[in-house]
C-alpha cells in the first residue's frame, strides 16, 4: 500500500495518540532494527510498528518491488525508535558546590533523539491532509527530543483548517475528484454556453 498506518507502542511520545486513538500516516516507511551489537550506553524504545499484515519489501529490481520474492520479510516491522543516552549521572552535590545534608542533588543529563523510517509524514502535503494525528506526532517528537517539560497533549484545533481523515474511502475520494474537476467546471461551462446561445439567438 502507498500508506502505512502504524501501531503505536507505549511511550511518552505516543501516549496521547494511544489515549485519543489518533492515527498517523507514514508514506512508504522503511523498517528499522537495532544493530547486531548495539551500543550499551543507548536505550532504545520502539515507537511505531506496522501491522502483522504488512510486508517489508527488500527485493527491488529496476525500481520495481518484487512482492512475491522470498527475500521479503513479513510484518510487523518497527518504524521508529526513541533513543536516550545518559551523559552525566545525577548524584550527591560535591561539598565544594554546596553539597551536604538537604542539598539539592545534581540533575541527570540525558541526550535524546527520535529515529523514524519516514520523513514525509511531516511534509506540508501530509500535514495539510491528515491534520489530526500527524502534526501532533511531529510536535510530540520534537518536544520530547528537546527535553521540554511541556506536557504532551492535544492542543486546540485551528477552525480555519479543513482536513480529510485517514479513513477516506476510494469512492469518497472519487466523488471529491469528480465534483471539483468535472461537476463544478462543467456547471460553469454549461451556464456560459447557455447565456452565449441565448444572446446569439437574439
Amino acid at each position: 500500500p502507498v500508506y502505512i498506518v502504524p501501531v503505536f507502542e507505549k511511550h511518552a511520545v505516543t501516549e496521547v495518540h494511544l489515549a485519543a486513538k489518533l492515527d498517523i500516516v507514514v508514506p512508504e516507511a522503511a523498517a528499522l532494527k537495532p544493530a547486531a551489537e548495539p551500543d550499551s550506553t543507548l536505550a532504545l524504545s520502539p515507537l511505531l510498528s506496522s501491522s502483522p499484515a504488512s510486508l517489508v519489501v527488500v527485493d527491488i529490481k529496476d525500481g520495481e518491488p518484487d512482492m512475491e520474492s522470498k527475500k521479503n520479510i513479513p510484518g510487523p516491522a518497527t518504524l521508529g525508535f526513541a533513543v536516550e543516552k545518559t551523559l552525566a549521572d545525577g548524584g550527591p552535590r560535591p561539598k565544594a558546590e554546596g553539597g551536604g545534608p538537604g542539598a539539592k542533588p545534581l540533575e541527570t543529563t540525558i541526550a535524546r533523539a527520535v529515529v523514524l523510517g519516514d520523513a514525509d509524514f511531516a511534509t506540508n502535503a501530509i500535514l495539510g491532509t491528515f491534520a489530526d494525528g500527524n502534526p501532533l506526532f511531529a510536535e510530540n517528537v520534537i518536544t520530547w527530543a528537546a527535553g521540554s517539560r511541556k506536557k504532551l497533549d492535544i492542543g486546540p484545533k485551528d477552525p480555519g483548517i479543513a482536513t480529510l481523515g485517514a479513513d477516506l474511502t476510494e469512492s469518497g475520494a472519487l466523488w471529491i475528484l469528480l465534483s471539483t474537476a468535472v461537476l463544478i467546471p462543467g456547471t460553469i461551462l454549461s451556464t456560459g454556453l447557455f447565456v452565449w446561445v441565448r444572446r446569439r439567438a437574439r
